[in-house]
C-alpha cells in the first residue's frame, strides 16, 4: 500500500491499526482513512493526544481517529450535518461512540473555543484548504494560534498555484454545498502567500513534498 510519508521516520508498528474492526463501506474509503491516521501517526500522534479534526465529514479519518485515541481525545467540526450523524450513527459502532466520547460541533466559523479546551496537540485538515478561501484559511491558523502550545501541530494538504492553475483569491467556498449537494472545484494556493499568512500566526511551514502539485503541509510554533 503507497503511504504518503511526512518524514523519513521508520513507519509505525500497524499491527493495532489492523486489529481494528473493518469499515462496512467501500474500500477507497476505508484506505483513505486508514492513510489519514498512519499521516498522524508519523507526525507524533499517540493515544492520550488531543485531536481537532477539521471538516471531518462522514468521519472517514474520525473512524480511526476515534478508535485509536483515548476517550475524549477525538474532536471533529463539520457544517454539513446530514454527513456527520451518517458518520456518528451508520459508520461508528455505538459502543465505540459511546465508549470513546468523541465530540463534534457543526460550526462553520472555525472556532475552536467550542470544545472548552485551551490548547490541542494536533490540527488536522484533509482537502479542505482544497476547496477554501484565504480568508478561510487565515481564519484556521488563527484559531490554531490561540489554542495551540508550542508542541502543537497543523497539518493538512491542498493544491500548489502553478501558472496554469492560478493562485486563489475569491473568498467563498467550492466544495459541495451543504444545502444541495453540488458543486466540487478544487482550488489552488500560492505557498509563498500560506507560508506568510502562518508566519503572521506565530507558524513555520514545511512543504512535505515540493516537487507534487498536491502536496502535505506542516506547520509547528515559531
Amino acid at each position: 500500500m503507497i503511504i504518503r510519508r511526512l518524514s523519513a521516520d521508520p513507519e509505525p508498528d500497524l499491527k493495532s491499526i489492523d486489529d481494528l474492526p473493518a469499515l462496512p463501506l467501500a474500500p477507497g474509503f476505508k484506505q483513505e482513512g486508514r492513510r489519514q491516521l498512519i499521516t498522524l501517526l508519523q507526525a507524533g500522534l499517540s493515544p492520550d493526544s488531543l485531536l481537532l479534526d477539521i471538516g471531518c465529514g462522514w468521519l472517514r479519518g474520525g473512524y480511526w481517529f476515534i478508535h485509536f485515541l483515548n476517550a475524549g481525545g477525538y474532536h471533529g467540526i463539520e457544517p454539513w450535518e446530514a454527513r456527520l450523524e451518517f458518520g456518528r450513527h451508520s459508520i461508528l459502532p455505538p459502543e465505540i461512540l459511546a465508549g470513546k466520547q468523541p465530540r463534534f460541533s457543526g460550526n462553520e466559523d472555525y472556532d475552536f473555543t467550542e470544545f472548552g479546551r485551551e490548547t490541542f496537540d494536533f490540527f488536522f485538515a484533509s482537502s479542505i484548504w482544497s476547496h477554501c478561501s484565504k480568508q478561510a484559511i487565515d481564519r484556521m491558523l488563527s484559531q490554531a494560534a490561540r489554542h495551540s502550545h508550542q508542541e502543537s501541530l497543523f497539518i493538512t494538504s491542498c493544491w500548489r498555484a502553478t501558472a496554469t492553475h492560478p493562485d486563489h483569491a475569491e473568498d467563498r467556498w467550492l466544495g459541495k454545498n451543504k444545502d444541495d449537494g453540488q458543486g466540487v472545484t478544487k482550488v489552488h494556493h500560492d505557498f509563498d502567500k500560506l507560508r506568510k499568512m502562518a508566519a503572521g500566526h506565530g507558524f513555520g511551514m514545511q512543504d512535505l513534498y515540493p516537487n507534487r502539485s498536491y502536496s502535505w503541509l506542516k506547520f509547528s510554533r515559531l
